[in-house]
């Protein structure tokens, strides 16, 4: 069986926290739990590889993405139960339907994290050395209104797919 778990919420809302405690939480389950972090992966890919421009970056970034998802079918084919969490913003619903298509999972939840710009401004600012979000306190709130603006959050009886939605709020 596959869980999918795909967080939405803006910069600094939790969605990072709550994947790296997912682990521990589920560790008495039977269940593997695979936690993808793009952020993590952009700092990294930055790091190896300075020069690259984003588009190139992007490429990259979604070659890994391929990866991941074939990782997850050959261990499904396997007969493994897993349960993955996407951790990205993930604010458009499109996108979130893509993500379903890809996977094909058994069971989805969509969890709403929702913060307030202020909040999550707030928050953002008091990281330091954050891979894919400035330092620049004008650029962050440029940034977080185009998040905002597009944020999607998941809705009650909302259906992807065949698969009917489990929606949790946070």
């Amino acid at each position: 069986m596959l869980t999918l778990i795909i967080p939405i919420g803006g910069p600094g809302a939790g969605k990072t926290t709550l994947g790296q405690n997912l682990t521990p939480i589920l560790g008495d389950n039977s269940s593997s739990v695979l936690v993808t972090s793009r952020d993590k992966l952009y700092a990294e890919t930055k790091q190896k590889y300075p020069n690259w421009g984003n588009r190139k970056v992007r490429r990259y970034l979604y070659d890994l993405f391929v990866e991941f998802r074939t990782e997850v079918a050959d261990r499904r084919t396997r007969g493994e139960d897993l349960v993955v969490y996407l951790d990205s913003t993930n604010a458009e619903s499109g996108g979130r339907k893509y993500l379903v298509e890809e996977f094909k999972p058994d069971k989805l939840i969509l969890i709403n994290m929702k913060k307030g710009k202020e909040e999550l401004l707030e928050r953002v600012r008091d990281r330091t050395g954050h891979p894919t979000f400035p330092a620049d306190a004008a650029k962050q709130e440029e940034i977080m209104d185009k998040i905002m603006a597009n944020l999607e959050y998941a809705e009650e009886g909302e259906i992807i797919g065949d698969l009917e939605v489990e929606i949790m709020n946070i």
